[in-house]
């Protein structure tokens, strides 16, 4: 139960071996937190790559002004992580947040290079992951950056209707760079 998720979408084109799916479950670590818990200090090291099963996770990160900022909302069935700080065992600025009571898994850097070695079909695999995640880390970039507020209201709409209602106006706030009030003005566009 804790892994047919991630299997299942790993399965999406080409089919994993049962070699490969055992491999997985022995590589990736089960683990459940608490709404609000932090479970990704900030200054810390990134080791990790998450996938959530079940529940909300966000990184977030205070800018200059103190303002706090949500870089990514990762839900079910998504991953999570500091790309940065997790290929360069560097520290983090940001803090990774439960925003529910979440379950998920995660791999660590070391299980994933043991994983990439074991596995040719993972390592493509791998490869299709990344590009998704950085896709959509430009596509975010772009939507927040170079949209007015109506265009930042759909964006969200269209691409985490599965978040809004469960997370606070101010995080939605934060997460597509408007105030928490324009959030409340434009809610009736989000339903």
């Amino acid at each position: 139960m804790r892994y047919r998720q991630i299997i299942s979408i790993l399965n999406n084109e080409k089919t994993l071996t049962h070699e490969e799916e055992e491999n997985i479950r022995k590589h990736f670590q089960f683990a459940k937190s608490k709404k609000y818990e932090i479970v990704l200090p900030c200054n810390s090291v990134c080791d990790k790559i998450f996938f959530i099963n079940k529940g909300i996770i966000r990184a977030h990160f205070s800018n200059e002004k103190g303002k706090n900022v949500t870089r990514v909302i990762a839900s079910e069935n998504h991953f999570l992580t500091n790309m940065i700080s997790f290929r360069t065992l560097s520290r983090s600025i940001e803090a990774f947040e439960c925003l529910e009571d979440t379950e998920y898994i995660y791999i660590t850097k070391g299980n994933l290079n043991a994983l990439l070695e074991r596995s040719p079909l993972f390592r493509i695999k791998y490869c299709e992951i990344l590009e998704i995640y950085n896709a959509n880390q430009i596509n975010h970039i772009h939507s927040i950056t170079n949209s007015d507020v109506c265009a930042k209201i759909q964006y969200l709409k269209s691409n985490y209707s599965n978040i809004i209602g469960r997370v606070s106006d101010q995080i939605l706030a934060s997460f597509i760079g408007v105030s928490r009030e324009t959030i409340g003005r434009n809610k009736n566009q989000l339903q």
